[in-house]
């Protein structure tokens, strides 16, 4: 693949990601204080459920964007909008992060008979609870075309919601995505 540009990271955009994180180190919440944030807001951007990087790989959004450089992407999906899903695999002991999305194929009837559906983006979406979490060492970064970054989550690829889609056939695959797959929340949460 090409050579990678470096990613542009907002701090509107890193206060977006740490919805990703299990928790920040000191740097970066200070960093989000100093533009006005309130440690009840950070908090509970750090309690949305989905996907979080471990503490042990990285210490916040930028300190996530930095190490980006030092890996190569194995796929880049050009989606209709113009924005790119830049994917990478991180050699990193025990993983990167947490993989809460997961096919319901690959559930047990058991657990396909708890899934609730919570309100994700104005979409109906698929939650199970559970007490533990798949590790992964793949991370996805989505882009737009002047490479400034609009999320960054560790595990597979997914599409965005339904209703924050226009085209038809992507409006289609990601009903299809979503119907088909669910967000695991640790219930010792």
């Amino acid at each position: 693949m090409e050579g990678q540009k470096e990613f542009i990271l907002t701090d509107e955009r890193a206060f977006y990601l740490i919805k990703h994180f299990e928790e920040l180190d000191k740097k970066g919440l200070l960093h989000f204080k100093n533009l006005g944030y309130s440690d009840e807001k950070i908090n509970q951007e750090l309690k949305t459920i989905g996907s979080k990087f471990y503490a042990s790989f990285c210490d916040n959004p930028f300190d996530l964007i930095q190490k980006l450089t030092h890996y190569t992407p194995f796929e880049v999906i050009q989606q209709t909008n113009g924005n790119r899903a830049i994917i990478y695999k991180v050699p990193f002991t025990g993983g990167i992060g947490t993989n809460t999305i997961i096919p319901l194929k690959d559930l047990t009837q058991a657990d396909k008979s708890k899934i609730k559906k919570v309100i994700r983006n104005g979409f109906h979406a698929n939650v199970l609870e559970r007490n533990f979490y798949d590790f992964t060492n793949q991370l996805v970064v989505i882009c737009n075309t002047l490479n400034e970054v609009i999320t960054v989550f560790p595990g597979i690829y997914a599409p965005a919601f339904p209703t924050q889609l226009t085209h038809e056939e992507e409006v289609k695959a990601s009903i299809l995505f979503w119907e088909n797959h669910t967000f695991i929340k640790n219930s010792f949460l």
